[in-house]
């Protein structure tokens, strides 16, 4: 074989999995010279072809960003002529030949790899004569009719320049390119014809090529004479004389501008498949089922989280299927290629990057080629999201059930033209009856007879009014049982805008009336009380020099008006006491708590008073308001009758309530009483608590243990013990509980009694997990709900945050709550903590005043539930709140009646000292 005396120059751009080196073996067996340069980026590529010139370029179709056209493209916009020869081993035979309109020279397939020798030299040897032939051409003018005709089904123009004319000589194809009609042609009009946006890199080429003496293939676009815009592709060869200087420049021109729109199409499409497998979350593939070859599109490889770079096999894919899937997945599969028809079918896959497990719907078709290859092409779907959606949705609807359950809400629908009723399990728990069919008739019996006129009336102005109320009534079971119940419900139109069906809610809220009902009982009994132990209530807000006391105060100092000025009030102090009630209020102010007793001269006649006051802070840390109480004790024997009743109504009020209230004596460290509801609450004995007053830490979860004591003995004494803890029961159940303390002071300042409250709160740190699920009942409680963003500004408010606040939900939108809610009595520093504690992920439940919309102040216990994305990082919470003003209230008289008895044991100590 005649050996080369030059080797060639072969720019191969590698792929992901490119058999380069079975393509250099190749070439090595056909006893080829050549200088192979491997690229695998877009700028490898680019740099190679200034560099090292190639005499061809080999390159698969499919690349990472990039594609076979593309890089056609980027070698002849560099002038860059050289042979293009396709690897088609991801390709039908079909689709590569259409790429020979697109400027490949020549495809290979894996199947025909040895004839790549042969197509390199065959593509060199076209490459070669290419030029000679338009020469040739060019001087055989008695064919010239035939080159013309030639030109014209090949849309390829020749040209001939004189270099030191100024004329180009031109053929028909030329001028038909041109747009205009066969004339003496100038250099300058040739130029003239290029569009503004290539004129001057056309330009610098054309003088490059004349220095250099090479003229590179050039593509540029041209505005032809009838307007017309073309792509084209020019190219040219230098003639010289003897002396080596150039005398002349022959080419051609063809228009390429339906190759080039075919070529943006082809990309587009390309483009369009990849954008389409990502937004459907897809992948496609091809098994070369004789060969044993498999590939993948990339977005497979994204799918399954196995690297790119990675050759796929059968084995290895097997080994990423769930084992529990393999089997029918091989079974599947085989007889889907058998039959030549595939069927959907979903199997699950273990990512290898992170160990996920998603869930792949799987479908493909055989195809046998014509190369006798059989091919099985298909496409996979990720639906692991859809699946988890379906897995959630069952979770949902059951935690919905038990939800209902729990805030004994329940739901129904009503067909207004059948007037079917639909209920779900817990409105039949409602009502006390049997699952059963249910029509509007059967509801409206249910009605009370006193509420159903209304009910009737109300319901009926609704659907004819286009408006929908919530309802609160009473309904009468078939025991004779009466409940009361609020009921919502929300129109659904058809097209017509006609109402064709009524769903809503119906909430049980029989316990709450009746709640109501025991604290405007209490109200009424603290009233009874506090007037019958003298017990005067005052407000002293600290800039306005103005003390604000009710009835009972100004009956003690036997005075009738509701305000007094502070320099009239300390006139009515005894002149040897002014100095002390001084001292005591200023330390009052500056330490929160103020106690004082004092001498009351007025008429001539003096009384005895005890005055105990609690400061309230602003943002600057100064006291901005004083409360306090005023009890009169002139009357010694009245003291002692005092004492026995207040000691009974403690031990009343003490047993009734639901909370355990506890008494220690801090000094002695000895539990001076506890309320039977200990024994429920922490299943231990009284007389346990009595005999070793640490034994309540025993019954306080391990995990809490350590915690809750060290709490304990740092802050009660000090009025901010507030926790909340698990107690792990004997059964192994667990609840949780809300601990708080109040100190009680000796007459100097000191700490005689710590007082505490605590309270089962396992139902409402459930009722916390299932915040999420439970947005409808929310939407009709009572108590306040709110979800926040990360930012801490309102998302959506319930009607219970309205019928609280005063403000609608549309006025607290995108508002931070406490920029509107918050007065002169709101613990700043305790909205701080609490958006402290939701960026830490921590569950917080805080007491604190806010204002509502008229002004007045409530006090709210609100939940903060923190809701973390799966980055660990806050996305909302949902937070509620329940207005507590009421047992506040219960709380300070509770601290009035301690403070009652300890002045009254101190007074027995001093008569008991004479």
């Amino acid at each position: 074989m005649k050996q080369q005396t030059k080797a060639i120059q072969i720019l191969i751009f590698e792929d992901f999995h490119a058999e380069t080196e079975s393509l250099l073996r190749e070439l090595q067996d056909a006893e080829m010279l050549f200088d192979a340069h491997v690229v695998s980026s877009v700028a490898e590529y680019e740099k190679t072809l200034f560099s090292n010139s190639p005499d061809v370029i080999l390159s698969p179709y499919s690349l990472k960003g990039t594609n076979a056209v593309k890089l056609l493209g980027l070698a002849r916009k560099h002038g860059i002529d050289a042979p293009f020869i396709l690897l088609a081993f991801d390709l039908s035979e079909d689709i590569a030949i259409d790429l020979l309109a697109e400027g490949i020279e020549d495809y290979v397939q894996r199947s025909t790899i040895k004839r790549l020798p042969i197509a390199i030299k065959k593509a060199l040897q076209r490459y070669k004569t290419q030029l000679e032939l338009l020469l040739s051409e060019a001087k055989l003018r008695g064919s010239e009719a035939s080159l013309q005709e030639a030109q014209k089904i090949a849309k390829i123009g020749s040209w001939e320049w004189e270099i030191n004319s100024e004329n180009i000589a031109c053929s028909d194809e030329m001028f038909r390119i041109y747009g205009c009609e066969p004339q003496d042609f100038s250099l300058r009009q040739a130029v003239g014809f290029v569009h503004p946006k290539d004129k001057e890199r056309v330009g610098e080429l054309m003088v490059k090529g004349l220095t250099a003496g090479f003229m590179p293939v050039v593509e540029y676009t041209i505005i032809a004479g009838d307007g017309t815009v073309k792509d084209v592709r020019a190219n040219a060869k230098p003639i010289k004389n003897e002396n080596g200087d150039i005398i002349k420049v022959i080419g051609t021109l063809q228009d390429i501008t339906e190759r080039k729109a075919i070529e943006n199409e082809l990309l587009k499409n390309q483009g369009l498949l990849t954008l389409g497998e990502e937004i459907s979350n897809s992948g496609s593939f091809e098994l070369d089922l004789t060969h044993r070859k498999t590939r993948w599109s990339p977005n497979f490889y994204r799918i399954t989280g196995i690297d790119p770079t990675t050759k796929i096999t059968n084995k290895l894919f097997l080994s990423c299927i769930h084992p529990d899937d393999r089997n029918e997945y091989k079974k599947v599969l085989s007889e889907s290629i058998n039959s030549g028809n595939g069927k959907p079918f979903v199997y699950r896959l273990i990512r290898p990057d992170n160990g996920q497990v998603i869930h792949l719907q799987a479908n493909g078709r055989r195809i046998d080629g014509d190369d006798k290859v059989i091919r099985w092409i298909g496409s996979v779907l990720d639906i692991s999201d859809r699946i988890l959606t379906q897995l959630e949705l069952q979770r949902s609807e059951a935690s919905l059930i038990e939800a209902q359950k729990i805030a004994k809400v329940g739901s129904w629908e009503w067909d207004v033209g059948t007037e079917q009723v639909w209920w779900s399990e817990e409105m039949y728990r409602i009502y006390e009856t049997e699952r059963s069919e249910i029509t509007l008739s059967d509801v409206k019996a249910f009605i009370h007879p006193e509420d159903r006129e209304r009910i009737n009336g109300i319901t009926q102005n609704d659907l004819n009014e286009n408006i929908t109320s919530v309802l609160e009534y009473r309904i009468l079971l078939e025991s004779g049982k009466v409940k009361y119940v609020t009921s919502s419900a929300k129109q659904v139109k058809d097209a017509s805008g006609k109402v064709v069906r009524l769903i809503g809610t119906l909430q049980d809220v029989t316990d709450q009336i009746r709640s109501k009902e025991e604290l405007k009982a209490q109200n009424l009994q603290k009233d009874l009380i506090l007037n019958t132990a003298k017990v005067g209530i005052w407000h002293w807000k600290v800039n306005s020099d103005k003390l604000i006391w009710d009835e009972r105060c100004a009956q003690v100092f036997e005075s009738f008006s509701m305000e007094v000025d502070t320099e009239a009030f300390y006139n009515l102090i005894h002149p040897d006491d002014r100095d002390y009630v001084y001292q005591r209020l200023v330390d009052g102010l500056k330490k929160g708590e103020y106690s004082a007793e004092y001498r009351v001269v007025q008429n001539g006649k003096t009384s005895y008073v005890i005055s105990r006051g609690r400061s309230t802070f602003g943002p600057d840390g100064k006291a901005t308001r004083m409360d306090g109480i005023i009890i009169d004790m002139t009357e010694r024997h009245l003291m002692e009758n005092a004492l026995r009743q207040s000691e009974q109504l403690f031990r009343d009020m003490a047993e009734s309530i639901t909370e355990v209230f506890w008494l220690t004596d801090w000094e002695l460290n000895e539990v001076l009483y506890v309320s039977p509801q200990y024994e429920k609450l922490y299943g231990q004995s009284i007389q346990s608590l009595y005999e070793d007053p640490a034994s309540w830490s025993r019954a306080i979860h391990p995990d809490d243990r350590d915690r809750v004591t060290t709490k304990f003995r740092q802050l009660a004494a000090s009025g901010s013990y507030d926790e909340e803890y698990r107690l792990l029961m004997k059964d192994g159940t667990v609840k949780w509980v809300r601990d708080r303390a109040f100190p009680v002071f000796h007459s100097d300042g000191s700490v005689s009694r710590v007082a505490g409250i605590t309270e089962d709160i396992t139902e409402q740190k459930r009722a916390q997990v299932q915040v999420k699920t439970l947005s409808l009942v929310a939407s009709e409680t009572s108590n306040g709900v709110l979800i926040h963003d990360a930012l801490g500004r309102i998302t959506w408010a319930n009607q219970g945050f309205t019928n609280i606040t005063g403000y609608t939900a549309e006025e607290a939108l995108g508002k931070e709550p406490w920029s509107f809610l918050s007065g002169p009595n709101t613990d700043h520093s305790l909205i701080e903590a609490t958006y402290q504690k939701m960026k830490e992920g921590q569950t917080f439940k805080s007491d604190n005043v806010l204002v509502t919309k008229d002004g007045s102040e409530v006090w709210i216990n609100t939940a903060f539930n923190p809701i973390m994305d799966e980055k660990g990082e806050l996305n909302q919470v949902v937070s509620i709140g329940v207005d507590i003003t009421q047992q506040k209230e219960l709380e300070l008289l509770q601290k009035n009646m301690l403070d009652e008895l300890e002045r009254t044991n101190q007074e027995l100590r001093r008569r008991a000292a004479r």
